[in-house]
This record gives C-alpha cells, structure tokens and sequence, in this order.
C-alpha cells in the first residue's frame, strides 16, 4: 500500500511540473557528426528559457533535460546556459555567421570547442514535445538535474593535485632532486576554487626551480636541497624557507608573482 501511494505521489508531483512549463509547439532538432542530438525546446510564455537536451555522447549531461537560462551574446548569437558543477555553463550555442544560422554542442569539463551541428528533421527515435516536458518532470523528480548543478570539490581537487604532480616532476628532473608541493587545502573555499586556477598559483615554486635549474645551472646544488613546497592562500605573497622546505603564501590579486619566487630562490 505504500509503494502505491509513493508511486501515486511520485505520478501526481510529475504531472504537476510538466503541466507548469508550457513549451511551443515544435521542437528544433540538431544533428552532428556520428550520434550527437540535440534538441531545443523554447517555453510558449518566457522566452528567457527553454528545455533542452543533448544525447549520443559519453558524458553526464546524456539524456537529461535541462531548462536552460538564454543568454543574449550579441550579433544574434544566443547561448543556453545551464547549471553544472556549480556554475553556469553553455551548453548549446546559437549563432549567425555571414547571414546564415548555425548551432554548436559544448559538453563541459571536455575542453574542447563547440562541436558543429545543424537543424534536421525530427526522427521516429527523437524526442516529442511532449517526451521532452515528461523527461525533465521525472528527472527533476529524482534530483537529476539538481545534482549534476552541485559543485564537484572532490574532482577540482583531485584536478588541481594532478596538475601539481607534473610541474613538481619537471622541477625535480631540471634540480635532480625531488620535490613535492602541498596545499593547505583549508586556505581554499570553494568560490576560489571555481574562480581561478589553484594549480596555476601553487605550482609556481616548483616552475620557476625548474626554470631556473635549467638556464642557470650554478643554481642547482642550492634548489636541489628543497624537498616540500607547503602552498597556502592569504592576503599578501609571502616566501619563508625552513630547513628543505618553502612555504609559499599566495594572493588572488597579487601582481608579478613568477618574478617574486624568482628572485626569492636566486638568493637562497
């Protein structure tokens, strides 16, 4: 009896939000190369958003429908911006190129440039109107889209440690030695995080050792015995060596950074 009221309710909350988007009649249809859909489908009584959807590509956003925010970019071009890892993202972009429209596919965190698609003809396996509205309901239902939205520390993280491991190898192959840089992780909130490179700004001890190693060689047997480099966020740029180890305090707005460390570990 309760699985029936759950499904009853799960049925009646569905019907509800699809019965809240009024969407036009027909559906703009995109194709690409290989299986890459898209489908656009603008809201009858807000043209600020639409539903839309990209499939036939190996990524998280397969299948799912968002309701994307419309962003007017100038000279008739509009992109469709969706929510994703806690910031607004282009997911379709619109646009006119010497008087003729044209569509593009950007799948986020891919790195890639928008992938070209153009308008086709509905096909027996895309999407109705009415599919469309139905999907997004249940989807919304479950959290789907909510999810896909919520910021991915755990992956920045993993992202930026990554980054940190090739510029400490360059370092370490230019000093002939072996260097490590860690961040004081608690120093970084998640709005800086999504702001700028934490990667960039803390592997610049390790950059400039390895530049410095590999056009002034006199410097080596100094730079060599530094083994940790400890990274933290602050205020004011700061450099303080202790033993074989630097800690490096950086700054968001700090100008000409490289060169402060460069000069720093010239005159160790």
């Amino acid at each position: 009896m309760l699985k029936t009221l759950s499904f009853l309710t799960l049925c009646l909350l569905t019907a509800f939000r699809a019965q809240a988007i009024e969407v036009v009649d027909y559906p703009i249809y995109l194709g690409g190369a290989q299986s890459l859909k898209a489908v656009i489908l603008p809201l009858k009584n807000d043209n600020s958003k639409a539903l839309v959807q990209v499939s036939g590509v190996n990524h998280a956003v397969d299948r799912v429908v968002f309701l994307a925010e419309l962003q007017n970019r100038g000279q008739s071009s509009v992109a469709y911006r969706i929510a994703y890892d806690g910031q607004p993202r282009t997911l379709i972009l619109k646009g006119m190129n010497w008087g003729n429209e044209y569509f593009q596919v950007f799948l986020p965190d891919t790195g890639r440039d928008g992938v070209n698609v153009g308008t086709v003809e509905q096909s027996e396996t895309d999407p109705t109107r009415e599919a469309l509205v139905e999907r997004y309901g249940l989807q919304n239902s479950e959290g789907i889209q909510k999810k896909l939205a919520q910021f991915n520390r755990d992956k920045h993280v993993k992202n930026t440690e990554a980054m940190l491991s090739e510029k400490d190898s360059e370092a370490s192959q230019a000093c002939g030695s072996t260097i490590k840089t860690r961040i004081d992780w608690t120093s970084v909130n998640d709005e800086l995080l999504k702001d700028v490179s934490i990667g960039a700004y803390c592997s610049q001890v390790a950059g400039e050792m390895a530049r410095i190693c590999g056009y002034h060689p006199q410097f080596k047997a100094d730079l060599a015995a530094l083994q940790t480099v400890q990274c933290k966020f602050g205020e004011v740029l700061k450099l303080r060596r202790q033993g074989n180890e630097v800690t490096f305090m950086t700054a968001k707005d700090a100008a000409n950074q490289s060169d402060f460390v460069n000069a720093y570990l010239r005159n160790f």
